[in-house]
């Protein structure tokens, strides 16, 4: 039996493939005076060469791959500037906008910027600080004392004592919830008529408000923290609820209530029964927008990541990867068994499928810079910021309905209520009523600007 030759070191192979690189000598010649046949170094030299190209494809793969990581690092932080610089400019524009409303004269070149379309940048940075601070001593006041009234009527019955009317300023979103308790016997009567009530002082800069859980909770981006309402007395219920940076919208379901910290890309939990945060603040994308809770999960809208995260209400964790939307989604709403994404930047809205997450279809297109949605009656209502309208998407196909619905100046929140859609028009200073089956809003425009 031939014996088998032991492999040759890994060294003498290295210095054999180097010398026969080096040139001068054939291989044959090299071969020989290795002691090694000519076949030998030719396999040798032929895996060294494979060798190479394989390590050159890596290195080029891990050049390409940082690379890749550097643009979508430098994209992310331009999304965070412009997303930060719309803050700040929008910031700042409300409040000049409202204390020229108060002074009688016309809104700043700012304030008109953002409501006619036109994309205003800031001329300094900072500005989102500087509102916290003027709006903590007293310089912000104006949107929370003279707030919009969105009316959702008065229910009266013999056994039912809830009379709910929420107050909301012109700088944020309105998500609502109500619920009215009833014996087996009662009856109810039902009217639309406005029933003002006295404003309720809250927080720096109330941004966003919700109705669950038998309270009004609102959600105060100066201050960071949110504010409890009893709705039957309409006084603020203990103190300030600490949550993250700028709170910039709040929901209630699944058994809390959830809010959107648009500065430090987190969501807060708080327990409605204590009023106190559950856990560590919840890591989500970019810039949350906007959230909503439905078909067991809590959607939030990141704006600077163009994606929608999907959280576990029983765990608070993230569900997958986030879920890649249109352009900066500026708001969310769940209906017709969908997740409905408003995408500001896009022009569009994004529909994904509530139990698994999954985008059906192409972006459909709506109106100029869509920042708020609702889902009422099968029709899905979406208000565009810089185009004065709103547009409706049929709730099954999600194909348009009809011609976009003129509104006020600068729609920037809308809800259902009472038969009705409530738009809220931030730079006109209106509400706008659309009838929930006809083609235009009812009864021209409700003036929110008085006390």
């Amino acid at each position: 039996m031939p014996r088998t030759k032991p492999p040759y070191p890994e060294e003498f192979r290295r210095e054999a493939i180097r010398l026969a690189k080096l040139g001068g000598k054939s291989q044959r010649q090299l071969a020989k005076e290795l002691g090694i046949t000519d076949v030998t170094l030719r396999a040798w030299l032929k895996q060294d060469k494979a060798e190479e190209a394989r390590r050159e494809a890596e290195a080029q793969a891990r050049r390409e791959a940082e690379a890749q990581a550097r643009r979508e690092a430098e994209a992310q932080a331009r999304r965070e500037a412009e997303a930060q610089a719309r803050r700040e400019a929008e910031t700042q524009a409300r409040g000049e906008a409202d204390d020229h409303v108060q002074r009688g004269a016309e809104p700043s070149a700012q304030a008109e910027a953002l409501g006619s379309g036109e994309r205003f940048q800031p001329t300094e940075p900072g500005r989102r600080r500087e509102a916290k601070r003027a709006a903590s001593q007293g310089r912000l006041a104006t949107p929370h004392t003279r707030p919009l009234l969105v009316v959702l009527g008065v229910i009266v019955s013999a056994t039912i004592a809830a009379v709910i009317a929420i107050s909301i300023s012109v700088t944020g979103r309105v998500a609502t919830t109500a619920t009215t308790q009833s014996g087996p016997a009662a009856t109810t009567t039902t009217t639309n008529a406005i029933v003002p009530r006295t404003a309720i002082s809250v927080g720096g800069f109330p941004d966003a408000v919700a109705v669950g859980q038998g309270l009004v909770w609102v959600a105060n981006a100066a201050d960071d923290t949110v504010s409890r309402i009893d709705p039957s007395s309409g006084t603020v219920v203990g103190p300030p609820i600490p949550v993250g940076a700028f709170p910039d919208a709040i929901a209630v379901g699944q058994g809390s209530v959830w809010v959107a910290n648009a500065d430090d890309d987190t969501v807060s939990r708080i327990d409605p029964s204590s009023g106190t945060v559950v856990g560590h603040p919840i890591a989500v994308g970019g810039s949350p927008y906007d959230i909503a809770v439905g078909q067991g999960f809590v959607w939030v809208a990141n704006a600077a990541d163009d994606t929608v995260s999907r959280l576990d209400p029983s765990s608070g964790r993230a569900v997958g990867q986030p879920i890649p939307v249109g352009a900066f989604p500026d708001g969310i709403a769940m209906g017709q068994g969908s997740v409905w994404v408003a995408n500001a930047d896009g022009n569009t809205v994004s529909r994904l499928e509530a139990s698994s997450g999954r985008v059906v279809g192409r972006p459909i297109p709506v109106g100029d810079h869509p920042r708020a949605v609702a889902v009422a009656n099968d029709v899905v209502w979406v208000s565009n910021f810089d185009g004065n309208t709103v547009s409706r998407l049929d709730g099954s196909s999600g194909q348009i309905v009809g011609e976009p619905i003129p509104v006020g100046k600068g729609p920037i929140s809308i809800a259902e209520g009472r038969g009705s859609m409530w738009v809220a028009n931030a730079y006109a200073n209106t509400v706008s009523p659309i009838g929930a089956s006809p083609k235009a809003p009812i009864g021209g425009q409700l003036d929110a600007a008085a006390p």
